[in-house]
Parts: structure tokens; C-alpha cells; sequence
């Protein structure tokens, strides 16, 4: 069989450390591993990286990888209309770059941003190259679900417009769950064989097991940590009366980490009521994010009411790795949450139920058995479906049979 030759576009890439940029990196390093050759069309980096970081155009990783960087507006992702701006500006400039589409076989396009996919499918209509979706959210759907635009709204119209002109051609669909799949078939005129389940996943080739293991021996607070966007569609109102539940109370503490436009809210309502044994910090990355992961001792995890299916938290598979109990604030269909019960690997609550959040963090500070079996299950969980080894394996698989 020929070596496929693969175009990968998407806004976030290398040298970012988002998921959105770290997960399709790894992709293609993996894919480039097993000798196909890789070209990467993607977003200038602006945000998500080390300031001193020097960032070329174009660059090649290894022999069958290279990356050609496309500079775009960057206006305020917090201003609607910015974000608008951006999305149309990065679509703009990687029409501009469809030449880049000629001689490949197979093209991974990203969901983000969501009126991308006209690229690979005037790309495909021009020089046949065959379509990747991987559905990381579903939009617009997703969009009107968090009020963000309105279902009536010009941008609506525009992102259902492009979805049925363009999703008759992808030839393989990537849902992230079983939710997402149902959501896709039922909403999206494409055929149900040609949508594939793949979650998203978690690399620990450089987590530290034997600080994590020295943390489950120390003496300290009880530590209760939630990693990630803290957006729109995530339920940070659950976590904040939880938090209060517990304010000032020394046997635990609480670390909400990262970024999102409802971190600043969160940061400003403890300093007001004056709550001690929290701290909000932001984006972490390299060893300050492991250190922070290694102490520790629960994870939360939150997706808002009526969204399942949209989105999926992917911050769960890092939580995983690191073998320790995952609370999720959900509702109790979703994937994520059957697998935890099915594993004894964590507890699910509803949106809005801080209560029975507050008596699971109890339970789990002071029944010590049950926090090293369940911290043994969530590992084990990790390793039988959320490694970058199964995931990735899968994507060179649909390519090969293409």
C-alpha cells in the first residue's frame, strides 16, 4: 500500500499548549511516525504559548511533517464580534492556501472554527482530496444552547448553511462520544456507517507517578481541583456553592486553573466573601501544571444542562492519567458519567446538586479505602480507552482504508 499523504487544518497548533492544539500535534507526529507524510495548515500562534517563543511561517518537525502557519486577525476572543472576526479571517486566509490541498489524499479538518470545513470541501471539489471531520462540538447548536448567538441570527443561518452543504461530502465523521454520534446522525444529513467514535485522550509519557504517589502519603488539606475553560458551557455556579460549603475550612482547599470568561467572575466573588482555601489561577502548563496535578486528590469535572452530545469535556482523560477519583457535574447519560459508575472510578451528580457533591468530597476525605480504589480505577480506566497510543491508532487505521 502507497504511504497516504495527509493535509491537517486547524486554528490551534504546535507550538500552543490548549488540547485543541496539543491533540492534533500529536496526531500528526504519530501519523508522521508511521511513514505518511504530514503537512499541517494552521493558525499563527498568538495566545496560547511561551511569550519568548520564537514561531516560524513554516517549519519542518521531521522528515514527513512540516507546518505552514497562516496569520489572521486576533481581536478580543471575550467580544463576540472579535471571535466572529477571527473565525471568518483564519477561514479567509486558508481559502487563500487551498493549493496546498493538491496531491494529498486525505484531509483532518477540525470543528474549530466551525465555518472552516468550506475550505477542505472547495479542496475536495478542486483536486479530490478526501474528508476528516472530527467533531470536538457540534455548532451552531452548541453556540445557541449558551445563548451565545440566537437560533434566528445571521450566524446561525450561515452555520446551518454551510453544514448541509458540506457535510454530504466528508467521507469519515469523528465523534468524541456516543452522544455526539446519536446527535450527528440525527441532525446532519451523513450516513451513520461513516461516523466513527473516537475520544479524545491524554499523553502521561511525562507525568511524574512517584510525586503522585508521595502526595497519597502526605499529611495537608484535603485537595479538590478543577482544570480547564471556565466558559460558557461549563456549570461553575455548582462548583462555587460547593466551594462555599466548605469556605475557610482548613482540612481542604480548592484550585480552579485556567481560563474562560467566567474565571475573572469566580476570582472576584471569593475575594469578596472573603474565602481563603481557594485559588483561581491561570492557564498552567509544563511542570507548574504537573506539580499542580501531582497534589491533588479529586478532580472536578462540569458540562452544563442540555448539552450533551454538543461538547465533551476532554480535561476528564488528563484527570484519569493522574489516578485519581473525577467528580463530574452532568447529566448522568453521558458517556463520561456511565463510564465512572461502570469503573467505580469517581461520582456524577445533576447540574445545580451541590449538595451531594459536598457529601461525595466528604466521603471520599475521610473513607481513605474507598479514595485509593477508586484513585487504582481511574487509572485503570485511562489505560483500557483514553491513551494516545489507542486513539491515534484508530486515525491511521480509517486513513490506511481510505
Amino acid at each position: 500500500m502507497d504511504n497516504k499523504s495527509v493535509i491537517i487544518l486547524c486554528q490551534y497548533f504546535y507550538p500552543e499548549y490548549i488540547s485543541s492544539a496539543e491533540l492534533p500535534y500529536q496526531t500528526a507526529m504519530d501519523l508522521s511516525a508511521n511513514n505518511m507524510k504530514i503537512e499541517v495548515l494552521c493558525g499563527y500562534p498568538y495566545e496560547y504559548l511561551k511569550k519568548d517563543k520564537e514561531i516560524k511561517l513554516k517549519e519542518q518537525l521531521n522528515s514527513n511533517l512540516k507546518i505552514n502557519r497562516i496569520k489572521y486577525s486576533k481581536f478580543k476572543k471575550t467580544n463576540a464580534i472579535g471571535r466572529l472576526l477571527n473565525y471568518f479571517s483564519f477561514t479567509f486566509f486558508s481559502l487563500l492556501n487551498v493549493s496546498a490541498f493538491k496531491n494529498k489524499d486525505v484531509c483532518i479538518v477540525y470543528s474549530n472554527p466551525p465555518i472552516i470545513t468550506i475550505v477542505p470541501y472547495i479542496a475536495k471539489k478542486i483536486y479530490g482530496t478526501k474528508i476528516i471531520f472530527v467533531s470536538y462540538d457540534i455548532y451552531p447548536e452548541i453556540a445557541v444552547a449558551t445563548n451565545v448567538i440566537k437560533n434566528s441570527s445571521l450566524i446561525t443561518k450561515i452555520m446551518n448553511g454551510i453544514n448541509k452543504i458540506v457535510f454530504p461530502s466528508f467521507d469519515r465523521v469523528i465523534a468524541l462520544s456516543s452522544e455526539m454520534k446519536i446527535l450527528l446522525e440525527t441532525s446532519r444529513n451523513i450516513s451513520s456507517s461513516k461516523i466513527e467514535i473516537i475520544p479524545n485522550w491524554y499523553d502521561n509519557s511525562r507525568v511524574d507517578y512517584s510525586a503522585i504517589s508521595r502526595k497519597n502519603r502526605d499529611e495537608g488539606p484535603f485537595t479538590i481541583s478543577y482544570f480547564g475553560n471556565m466558559g460558557t458551557a461549563q456549570d461553575m455556579e455548582t462548583i462555587k456553592r460547593t466551594i462555599m460549603y466548605f469556605k475557610n475550612n482548613d482540612d481542604y482547599s480548592f484550585m480552579l486553573v485556567g481560563h474562560g470568561n467566567k474565571k475573572q467572575e469566580l476570582r472576584l466573588y471569593f475575594e469578596q466573601h472573603k474565602v481563603f482555601n481557594v485559588k483561581v489561577l491561570d492557564f498552567l502548563q509544563g511542570n507548574e501544571l504537573n506539580e499542580k496535578l501531582s497534589v491533588s486528590d479529586v478532580f472536578l469535572v462540569s458540562l452544563n444542562r442540555n448539552l450533551s452530545g454538543l461538547a465533551v469535556p476532554s480535561k476528564t482523560y488528563t484527570y484519569l492519567a493522574m489516578g485519581k477519583p473525577v467528580m463530574t457535574i452532568m447529566e448522568k447519560s453521558i458517556d463520561i458519567a456511565k463510564e465512572l459508575k461502570l469503573f467505580k472510578a469517581g461520582f456524577t451528580v445533576e447540574n445545580s446538586d451541590s449538595k451531594q457533591l459536598n457529601e461525595y468530597i466528604h466521603l471520599l476525605r475521610n473513607d481513605k479505602e474507598l479514595h485509593k480504589k477508586m484513585s487504582e480505577n481511574a487509572f485503570r480506566l485511562y489505560e483500557a480507552k483514553y491513551t494516545r497510543t489507542i486513539a491515534t491508532e484508530k486515525y491511521k487505521k480509517i486513513i490506511e482504508e481510505m
